[in-house]
């Protein structure tokens, strides 16, 4: 089935996240009636408190340059190659990747993130399109390949939500899920901790140069702010979705992986890596994987 964002969320995730605990870790114990998700006290000092909601009225409404580089009609050629696995919309000419690859992909085990190398197994059907698949019954949540520095081993993370791969490992465990959660909106809005440092992700209206409305999303760090991704109101308020926040890079700040509207048709997961980032900013896209047709 091709990868398609689904709108709203319905009440049963609301259950999955009763006694959801902040480490950098996400353990699913199975025999939890209400689906209930907890993590385990972390090595290296890191939070993450619930979503809030927030409300603007019109006068706070400011404006905003836009950024969006998913609708240039010339795809934006990143440094950074991104992979799920997965059936894709892709024909198999349009794949970023070759067969027997080996590629690095952050991991889960056991309440544990790591990234290490996995071989790619790409396969098409019989309308050409492609698969994407490693060897073993533990899937990333996602795959990368040519950044520069990072390595295998240990991950610190502060937050994942229940994402493709994991809905497919709890389908699979017999908890019947239908929807994912993390879904970026107006109100979205969420802090976390990594080594004693306090974040903020979040979302909000603004107005472009010609006074329309649109949706905003901004990682803050004290009195740092850096727009990532604007979409018009005209087409969506969703966003999209937040993947994973968490130090893939170990230089000690987060690095986000989202699914993101591109406002149009489409939509990219995204890589943003800080330390990529560029003078004066927070994180710089490295990466995007477009999935045509969702």
């Amino acid at each position: 089935m091709l990868r398609r964002i689904f709108i709203g969320l319905p009440l049963l995730i609301a259950s999955f996240f009763v006694g959801y605990s902040i480490t950098p870790s996400f353990r699913i114990h199975e025999e939890a009636a209400n689906c209930e998700a907890k993590l385990e006290s972390p090595a290296t000092s890191v939070s993450i408190e619930p979503p809030s909601s927030s409300t603007q009225t019109p006068d706070q409404v400011e404006t905003i340059d836009e950024v969006n580089d998913l609708l240039d009609n010339a795809r934006v050629k990143y440094p950074v190659r991104l992979l799920v696995t997965g059936e894709l919309g892709y024909e198999f000419s349009d794949v970023p990747a070759k067969n027997g690859e080996r590629w690095l992909g952050l991991f889960e085990e056991n309440g544990k993130y790591s990234v290490r190398s996995t071989k790619l197994r790409i396969s098409k059907d019989e309308n050409n399109m492609i698969a994407v698949d490693v060897p073993g019954a533990n899937k990333p949540l996602f795959m990368f390949k040519d950044a520069d520095g990072i390595r295998s081993g240990k991950v610190t993370s502060v937050f994942r939500t229940v994402d493709y791969v994991l809905l497919d490992e709890l389908n699979k465990r017999g908890v019947q899920l239908d929807d994912r959660s993390g879904k970026i909106d107006d109100n979205f809005e969420q802090t976390f901790e990594l080594n004693g440092e306090k974040y903020k992700l979040a979302a909000a209206k603004a107005k472009n140069a010609k006074g329309e409305i649109i949706s905003a999303l901004f990682p803050h760090h004290g009195e740092q702010r850096q727009v990532l991704q604007t979409v018009s109101h005209e087409i969506t308020a969703d966003m999209g979705y937040i993947n994973w926040i968490g130090d893939l890079d170990h230089d000690g700040r987060p690095d986000f992986f989202f699914d993101l509207n591109d406002g149009a048709e489409s939509v990219e997961g995204v890589l943003f890596l800080s330390s990529m980032a560029k003078k004066g900013g927070l994180v710089r896209k490295v990466a995007e994987l477009w999935y045509p047709g969702c």
